[in-house]
Protein backbone atom coordinates (compact mmCIF):
# COMPACT_ATOMS: atom_id res chain seq x y z
CA UNK A 1 0.00 0.00 0.00
CA UNK A 2 1.45 3.33 -1.07
CA UNK A 3 0.79 6.02 1.51
CA UNK A 4 0.70 9.75 0.87
CA UNK A 5 4.14 10.05 2.48
CA UNK A 6 5.74 7.39 0.29
CA UNK A 7 4.06 8.85 -2.82
CA UNK A 8 5.50 12.30 -2.11
CA UNK A 9 8.90 10.77 -1.39
CA UNK A 10 8.89 9.03 -4.76
CA UNK A 11 7.71 12.20 -6.52
CA UNK A 12 10.48 14.23 -4.94
CA UNK A 13 13.08 11.58 -5.83
CA UNK A 14 12.00 11.62 -9.46
CA UNK A 15 12.19 15.40 -9.59
CA UNK A 16 15.72 15.60 -8.22
CA UNK A 17 17.11 12.70 -10.25
CA UNK A 18 15.73 13.90 -13.60
CA UNK A 19 16.28 17.65 -13.45
CA UNK A 20 19.80 18.91 -14.12
CA UNK A 21 19.30 21.99 -11.97
CA UNK A 22 16.52 21.48 -9.43
CA UNK A 23 15.04 24.90 -8.61
CA UNK A 24 15.22 25.85 -4.94
CA UNK A 25 11.54 26.73 -5.16
CA UNK A 26 10.71 23.11 -5.98
CA UNK A 27 12.57 21.80 -2.96
CA UNK A 28 11.05 24.38 -0.62
CA UNK A 29 7.65 23.72 -2.18
CA UNK A 30 7.82 20.04 -1.25
CA UNK A 31 9.01 20.97 2.22
CA UNK A 32 6.03 23.30 2.60
CA UNK A 33 3.64 20.48 1.65
CA UNK A 34 5.08 18.35 4.42
CA UNK A 35 4.86 21.10 7.02
CA UNK A 36 1.31 22.17 6.22
CA UNK A 37 -0.52 18.99 5.13
CA UNK A 38 -2.52 17.66 8.11
CA UNK A 39 -2.44 14.14 6.61
CA UNK A 40 1.25 13.86 7.41
CA UNK A 41 2.04 12.49 10.83
CA UNK A 42 4.69 14.17 13.02
CA UNK A 43 6.85 11.09 12.52
CA UNK A 44 6.38 11.30 8.76
CA UNK A 45 7.34 14.96 8.71
CA UNK A 46 10.57 14.31 10.54
CA UNK A 47 11.44 11.34 8.34
CA UNK A 48 10.61 13.25 5.17
CA UNK A 49 12.73 16.22 6.25
CA UNK A 50 15.66 13.84 6.60
CA UNK A 51 14.98 12.43 3.16
CA UNK A 52 14.93 15.87 1.54
CA UNK A 53 18.17 17.03 3.09
CA UNK A 54 20.86 15.29 5.04
CA UNK A 55 23.19 18.19 5.49
CA UNK A 56 20.83 21.01 4.52
CA UNK A 57 23.11 22.75 2.15
CA UNK A 58 26.71 22.82 1.07
CA UNK A 59 28.87 25.69 0.07
CA UNK A 60 31.13 25.81 -2.96
CA UNK A 61 33.62 28.54 -3.77
CA UNK A 62 33.46 29.98 -7.26
CA UNK A 63 36.51 31.65 -8.78
CA UNK A 64 35.64 35.27 -9.63
CA UNK A 65 37.86 35.21 -12.72
CA UNK A 66 36.60 31.97 -14.22
CA UNK A 67 33.49 29.89 -13.55
CA UNK A 68 35.43 27.07 -11.91
CA UNK A 69 34.24 25.57 -8.64
CA UNK A 70 37.12 25.70 -6.17
CA UNK A 71 36.10 23.80 -3.07
CA UNK A 72 33.20 21.91 -1.57
CA UNK A 73 32.45 21.30 2.06
CA UNK A 74 29.65 19.95 4.23
CA UNK A 75 28.84 23.31 5.80
CA UNK A 76 30.40 26.70 5.84
CA UNK A 77 32.31 25.73 8.98
CA UNK A 78 34.79 23.90 6.76
CA UNK A 79 35.27 26.79 4.38
CA UNK A 80 38.30 28.96 4.82
CA UNK A 81 38.26 32.66 3.93
CA UNK A 82 40.76 32.10 1.12
CA UNK A 83 41.51 29.37 -1.37
CA UNK A 84 43.31 29.07 -4.69
CA UNK A 85 42.18 28.67 -8.29
CA UNK A 86 44.61 26.32 -10.01
CA UNK A 87 43.42 27.44 -13.46
CA UNK A 88 43.96 31.17 -12.92
CA UNK A 89 46.77 30.67 -10.38
CA UNK A 90 45.41 33.30 -8.05
CA UNK A 91 44.36 33.35 -4.42
CA UNK A 92 40.62 33.84 -4.01
CA UNK A 93 38.92 35.38 -1.02
CA UNK A 94 35.36 34.20 -0.58
CA UNK A 95 32.64 36.78 -1.21
CA UNK A 96 29.45 35.05 0.03
CA UNK A 97 27.22 37.60 -1.69
CA UNK A 98 28.39 36.62 -5.18
CA UNK A 99 30.75 33.64 -5.04
CA UNK A 100 28.96 31.14 -2.83
CA UNK A 101 26.91 28.36 -4.36
CA UNK A 102 24.03 26.68 -2.56
CA UNK A 103 23.75 22.92 -2.97
CA UNK A 104 21.32 20.21 -1.86
CA UNK A 105 21.96 16.51 -1.47
CA UNK A 106 19.35 13.83 -0.84
CA UNK A 107 19.61 11.56 2.17
CA UNK A 108 20.92 8.05 1.62
CA UNK A 109 17.56 6.71 2.83
CA UNK A 110 16.16 7.71 -0.54
CA UNK A 111 18.02 5.47 -2.96
CA UNK A 112 16.47 7.07 -6.04
CA UNK A 113 18.09 10.43 -5.34
CA UNK A 114 21.44 10.80 -7.04
CA UNK A 115 23.79 13.69 -6.48
CA UNK A 116 24.11 15.77 -9.62
CA UNK A 117 27.06 18.08 -10.02
CA UNK A 118 25.57 21.30 -11.29
CA UNK A 119 27.52 24.52 -11.28
CA UNK A 120 28.28 27.65 -13.23
CA UNK A 121 31.38 25.86 -14.49
CA UNK A 122 29.27 23.84 -16.95
CA UNK A 123 29.57 24.92 -20.61
CA UNK A 124 25.86 25.55 -21.16
CA UNK A 125 25.76 28.21 -18.44
CA UNK A 126 29.20 29.76 -18.90
CA UNK A 127 28.91 33.54 -19.29
CA UNK A 128 29.67 34.73 -22.80
CA UNK A 129 32.13 37.45 -23.69
CA UNK A 130 30.63 40.81 -24.64
CA UNK A 131 33.84 42.73 -25.40
CA UNK A 132 37.62 42.45 -25.12
CA UNK A 133 40.23 45.18 -25.19
CA UNK A 134 44.00 44.70 -25.12
CA UNK A 135 45.81 47.68 -23.62
CA UNK A 136 49.52 48.29 -23.37
CA UNK A 137 51.07 49.54 -20.15
CA UNK A 138 49.75 53.02 -19.27
CA UNK A 139 47.28 53.14 -22.16
CA UNK A 140 43.54 53.79 -22.10
CA UNK A 141 40.61 53.38 -24.49
CA UNK A 142 36.86 53.95 -24.43
CA UNK A 143 34.49 51.20 -25.53
CA UNK A 144 30.73 51.52 -26.07
CA UNK A 145 29.11 48.10 -25.69
CA UNK A 146 25.36 47.57 -26.00
CA UNK A 147 24.25 45.71 -22.87
CA UNK A 148 21.10 43.91 -21.96
CA UNK A 149 19.82 44.66 -18.44
CA UNK A 150 21.51 42.35 -15.96
CA UNK A 151 24.83 41.54 -14.35
CA UNK A 152 28.25 41.65 -15.99
CA UNK A 153 31.82 41.48 -14.83
CA UNK A 154 35.07 42.98 -16.06
CA UNK A 155 38.10 40.80 -15.55
CA UNK A 156 41.67 40.33 -16.75
CA UNK A 157 43.78 37.15 -16.97
CA UNK A 158 46.25 36.71 -14.11
CA UNK A 159 44.58 39.52 -12.12
CA UNK A 160 42.79 38.44 -8.91
CA UNK A 161 39.06 39.06 -8.73
CA UNK A 162 36.85 41.02 -11.09
CA UNK A 163 34.73 44.16 -11.18
CA UNK A 164 30.97 43.43 -11.01
CA UNK A 165 28.74 45.61 -13.19
CA UNK A 166 24.97 45.98 -13.09
CA UNK A 167 23.46 47.20 -16.36
CA UNK A 168 20.26 49.17 -15.97
CA UNK A 169 18.59 52.01 -17.86
CA UNK A 170 19.14 54.29 -14.87
CA UNK A 171 22.84 53.44 -14.51
CA UNK A 172 25.77 55.76 -15.27
CA UNK A 173 26.54 56.42 -18.93
CA UNK A 174 30.14 57.66 -18.66
CA UNK A 175 32.27 55.43 -16.48
CA UNK A 176 36.02 55.46 -15.95
CA UNK A 177 37.61 52.20 -14.80
CA UNK A 178 41.27 52.02 -13.85
CA UNK A 179 43.08 48.74 -13.18
CA UNK A 180 46.26 49.16 -11.17
CA UNK A 181 48.56 47.15 -8.94
CA UNK A 182 45.90 47.02 -6.20
CA UNK A 183 43.52 45.13 -8.49
CA UNK A 184 39.84 45.70 -9.11
CA UNK A 185 37.48 47.85 -7.01
CA UNK A 186 35.22 45.73 -4.80
CA UNK A 187 31.87 47.51 -5.10
CA UNK A 188 29.36 46.66 -7.81
CA UNK A 189 29.26 49.42 -10.44
CA UNK A 190 25.87 50.48 -11.88
CA UNK A 191 26.09 51.35 -15.60
CA UNK A 192 23.54 52.16 -18.29
CA UNK A 193 22.61 49.74 -21.06
CA UNK A 194 24.54 51.95 -23.54
CA UNK A 195 27.58 52.96 -21.46
CA UNK A 196 30.86 54.53 -22.49
CA UNK A 197 33.47 52.61 -20.52
CA UNK A 198 36.85 54.31 -20.32
CA UNK A 199 39.34 51.52 -19.58
CA UNK A 200 42.73 52.50 -18.13
CA UNK A 201 45.64 50.08 -17.77
CA UNK A 202 47.73 51.33 -14.84
CA UNK A 203 49.56 48.04 -14.46
CA UNK A 204 53.20 47.57 -15.42
CA UNK A 205 52.40 45.13 -18.22
CA UNK A 206 50.10 44.64 -21.18
CA UNK A 207 46.60 43.65 -19.98
CA UNK A 208 43.56 42.17 -21.66
CA UNK A 209 40.24 43.58 -20.36
CA UNK A 210 37.37 41.08 -20.74
CA UNK A 211 33.73 42.10 -20.31
CA UNK A 212 31.44 39.11 -19.69
CA UNK A 213 27.71 38.72 -19.23
CA UNK A 214 27.15 36.69 -16.07
CA UNK A 215 23.68 35.55 -17.09
CA UNK A 216 23.77 32.73 -14.57
CA UNK A 217 24.03 35.25 -11.72
CA UNK A 218 20.67 36.81 -12.61
CA UNK A 219 18.98 33.59 -11.49
CA UNK A 220 21.59 32.53 -8.93
CA UNK A 221 20.62 32.26 -5.28
CA UNK A 222 23.24 34.17 -3.30
CA UNK A 223 24.04 33.80 0.38
CA UNK A 224 22.35 37.14 1.02
CA UNK A 225 19.09 36.01 -0.57
CA UNK A 226 19.14 32.49 0.84
CA UNK A 227 19.59 33.58 4.46
CA UNK A 228 16.72 36.06 4.08
CA UNK A 229 14.17 33.47 2.89
CA UNK A 230 11.83 32.79 5.81
CA UNK A 231 11.21 29.16 4.91
CA UNK A 232 14.92 28.42 4.67
CA UNK A 233 15.44 30.01 8.08
CA UNK A 234 12.62 27.94 9.55
CA UNK A 235 13.83 24.65 8.08
CA UNK A 236 17.61 24.79 7.82
CA UNK A 237 19.05 27.68 9.85
CA UNK A 238 20.91 25.29 12.16
CA UNK A 239 22.69 23.72 9.19
CA UNK A 240 23.73 26.95 7.51
CA UNK A 241 26.65 27.87 9.76
CA UNK A 242 28.66 26.35 12.53
CA UNK A 243 27.66 27.84 15.93
CA UNK A 244 29.19 31.29 16.44
CA UNK A 245 30.69 31.22 12.92
CA UNK A 246 30.19 34.60 11.25
CA UNK A 247 29.69 35.23 7.55
CA UNK A 248 29.38 38.49 5.63
CA UNK A 249 26.27 38.29 3.44
CA UNK A 250 26.46 41.58 1.57
CA UNK A 251 23.77 44.24 1.49
CA UNK A 252 20.44 43.75 3.24
CA UNK A 253 17.71 46.09 4.47
CA UNK A 254 17.17 45.88 8.22
CA UNK A 255 13.91 46.87 9.92
CA UNK A 256 13.36 47.33 13.65
CA UNK A 257 9.89 47.86 15.10
CA UNK A 258 8.70 48.59 18.62
CA UNK A 259 5.20 48.83 20.11
CA UNK A 260 4.70 52.14 21.88
CA UNK A 261 3.52 52.23 25.51
CA UNK A 262 3.56 48.46 25.92
CA UNK A 263 4.89 48.81 29.48
CA UNK A 264 2.00 51.11 30.38
CA UNK A 265 -0.45 48.57 28.95
CA UNK A 266 0.59 45.98 31.56
CA UNK A 267 -0.16 48.50 34.30
CA UNK A 268 -3.44 49.74 32.80
CA UNK A 269 -5.18 46.51 31.77
CA UNK A 270 -3.23 43.78 33.59
CA UNK A 271 -0.52 41.33 32.61
CA UNK A 272 -2.58 38.72 30.76
CA UNK A 273 -4.55 41.08 28.46
CA UNK A 274 -1.45 43.21 27.77
CA UNK A 275 0.62 40.12 26.98
CA UNK A 276 -2.09 39.00 24.58
CA UNK A 277 -1.95 42.35 22.74
CA UNK A 278 1.85 42.18 22.49
CA UNK A 279 1.77 38.61 21.15
CA UNK A 280 -0.97 39.51 18.69
CA UNK A 281 1.15 42.40 17.44
CA UNK A 282 4.14 40.08 16.96
CA UNK A 283 2.07 37.67 14.86
CA UNK A 284 0.86 40.60 12.74
CA UNK A 285 4.47 41.68 12.10
CA UNK A 286 5.53 38.13 11.21
CA UNK A 287 2.73 37.73 8.70
CA UNK A 288 3.30 41.09 7.03
CA UNK A 289 7.07 40.59 6.80
CA UNK A 290 6.54 37.24 5.08
CA UNK A 291 3.99 38.82 2.72
CA UNK A 292 6.60 41.27 1.46
CA UNK A 293 9.32 38.66 0.92
CA UNK A 294 11.18 39.42 4.13
CA UNK A 295 12.38 37.27 7.00
CA UNK A 296 11.36 37.71 10.63
CA UNK A 297 14.60 37.26 12.58
CA UNK A 298 13.54 37.62 16.21
CA UNK A 299 11.33 39.30 18.78
CA UNK A 300 12.90 41.27 21.62
CA UNK A 301 10.16 41.85 24.16
CA UNK A 302 7.69 43.99 22.24
CA UNK A 303 10.26 44.84 19.54
CA UNK A 304 11.15 42.96 16.35
CA UNK A 305 14.03 42.59 13.93
CA UNK A 306 13.37 41.67 10.30
CA UNK A 307 15.48 41.71 7.14
CA UNK A 308 14.64 42.25 3.48
CA UNK A 309 16.52 41.88 0.21
CA UNK A 310 14.73 44.90 -1.24
CA UNK A 311 14.46 48.31 0.53
CA UNK A 312 11.04 49.08 -0.97
CA UNK A 313 9.61 45.83 0.39
CA UNK A 314 10.73 46.88 3.87
CA UNK A 315 8.84 50.17 3.56
CA UNK A 316 5.73 48.48 2.17
CA UNK A 317 5.79 46.02 5.07
CA UNK A 318 6.28 48.83 7.58
CA UNK A 319 3.40 50.80 6.08
CA UNK A 320 0.99 47.88 6.33
CA UNK A 321 2.18 47.08 9.84
CA UNK A 322 1.54 50.67 10.96
CA UNK A 323 -1.94 50.67 9.45
CA UNK A 324 -2.87 47.26 10.88
CA UNK A 325 -1.58 47.96 14.39
CA UNK A 326 -3.36 51.33 14.48
CA UNK A 327 -6.68 49.72 13.53
CA UNK A 328 -6.26 47.16 16.33
CA UNK A 329 -6.14 49.95 18.89
CA UNK A 330 -9.06 51.93 20.32
CA UNK A 331 -9.88 55.54 21.09
CA UNK A 332 -9.15 54.98 24.78
CA UNK A 333 -6.09 52.86 24.21
CA UNK A 334 -4.46 53.63 20.82
CA UNK A 335 -1.66 51.40 19.58
CA UNK A 336 1.27 52.96 17.79
CA UNK A 337 4.30 51.45 16.10
CA UNK A 338 7.83 52.83 15.89
CA UNK A 339 9.99 51.78 12.95
CA UNK A 340 13.63 52.25 11.89
CA UNK A 341 14.97 51.07 8.52
CA UNK A 342 18.54 51.06 7.18
CA UNK A 343 20.28 49.22 4.36
CA UNK A 344 23.90 48.10 4.12
CA UNK A 345 26.32 45.19 4.59
CA UNK A 346 25.52 42.69 7.35
CA UNK A 347 27.14 39.83 9.19
CA UNK A 348 25.13 36.68 9.84
CA UNK A 349 25.94 34.30 12.70
CA UNK A 350 24.41 31.05 13.95
CA UNK A 351 23.52 31.86 17.53
CA UNK A 352 21.22 29.76 19.71
CA UNK A 353 20.35 27.57 16.69
CA UNK A 354 19.10 30.62 14.78
CA UNK A 355 20.58 32.84 12.07
CA UNK A 356 21.01 36.30 13.58
CA UNK A 357 22.41 39.52 12.14
CA UNK A 358 25.03 41.91 13.47
CA UNK A 359 27.17 44.85 12.37
CA UNK A 360 26.90 48.60 11.95
CA UNK A 361 23.91 48.34 9.60
CA UNK A 362 21.91 46.55 12.29
CA UNK A 363 23.03 48.99 14.99
CA UNK A 364 22.08 52.02 12.89
CA UNK A 365 18.62 50.58 12.13
CA UNK A 366 18.07 50.03 15.87
CA UNK A 367 19.10 53.62 16.65
CA UNK A 368 16.76 54.95 13.95
CA UNK A 369 13.84 53.07 15.49
CA UNK A 370 14.58 54.69 18.86
CA UNK A 371 14.22 58.12 17.19
CA UNK A 372 10.66 57.38 16.11
CA UNK A 373 7.91 58.91 18.23
CA UNK A 374 5.15 56.52 17.19
CA UNK A 375 3.23 56.27 13.93
CA UNK A 376 6.54 57.16 12.30
CA UNK A 377 9.10 55.48 10.11
CA UNK A 378 12.66 56.79 10.37
CA UNK A 379 14.77 55.72 7.41
CA UNK A 380 18.39 56.36 6.49
CA UNK A 381 19.62 58.27 3.45
CA UNK A 382 20.79 54.94 1.97
CA UNK A 383 17.21 53.67 1.96
CA UNK A 384 15.88 56.93 0.53
CA UNK A 385 18.52 56.81 -2.24
CA UNK A 386 17.11 53.56 -3.60
CA UNK A 387 15.37 54.44 -6.92
CA UNK A 388 12.30 52.32 -6.18
CA UNK A 389 11.92 53.90 -2.74
CA UNK A 390 12.27 57.43 -4.14
CA UNK A 391 9.61 56.75 -6.78
CA UNK A 392 7.24 55.21 -4.23
CA UNK A 393 7.54 58.12 -1.82
CA UNK A 394 6.32 60.51 -4.52
CA UNK A 395 2.82 59.05 -4.26
CA UNK A 396 2.80 57.45 -0.80
CA UNK A 397 0.51 58.86 1.90
CA UNK A 398 3.34 59.92 4.20
CA UNK A 399 4.65 63.34 5.14
CA UNK A 400 8.41 63.58 4.69
CA UNK A 401 10.76 65.44 7.05
CA UNK A 402 14.48 65.57 6.22
CA UNK A 403 16.92 66.19 9.05
CA UNK A 404 20.33 65.30 10.44
CA UNK A 405 21.04 63.72 13.80
CA UNK A 406 23.73 61.97 15.79
CA UNK A 407 23.28 58.36 16.83
CA UNK A 408 24.26 56.89 20.18
CA UNK A 409 27.47 54.92 19.86
CA UNK A 410 28.58 56.65 16.64
CA UNK A 411 30.28 59.71 18.14
CA UNK A 412 29.61 63.15 16.69
CA UNK A 413 29.01 61.95 13.14
CA UNK A 414 25.88 63.52 11.61
CA UNK A 415 23.49 61.08 9.96
CA UNK A 416 20.97 62.38 7.41
CA UNK A 417 17.62 60.75 8.11
CA UNK A 418 14.10 60.96 6.75
CA UNK A 419 11.06 60.87 9.05
CA UNK A 420 7.89 59.50 7.51
CA UNK A 421 4.79 60.44 9.48
CA UNK A 422 1.40 59.26 8.31
CA UNK A 423 -0.81 62.05 6.99
CA UNK A 424 -3.87 60.68 8.77
CA UNK A 425 -2.01 60.68 12.09
CA UNK A 426 -0.89 64.30 11.71
CA UNK A 427 -4.35 65.41 10.71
Amino acid sequence: MQTLESHKQAEFSTLVSTELRTPLASILGYAEVVLTDPKFSAEGRERYAQIILQEGWRLSHICPSCPKRLQRSGTNSGAGPETQCETCRIDVRVNPDSSVELGFRGNTLSQAVHEIASSVEEPQVTPHIVAQQLLAEGKERTISPVLEPGRYRLRAPRVPGSLPLLADERGAENVSIALGAAGWPQEELPVSTHPKLQLKNERSEETLFVLERTAWADQALTATEETSIQMFRDLFSREALRPNEQLSVGTLTVMFTDLCRSTALYHEIGDAPAFGIVMDHLEIIKGIVAKYDGAFVKAMGDGTLSIFRNPLNALLAAQEAHETITVRGSDNRPLKLKTGIHTGPCIVINQNERLDYFGSTVNIAARLESLSEGNEMVISSQVYADPEVSDWLQTASWNLHHSETTLRGFGEKAFPVLRLSHQAAEA
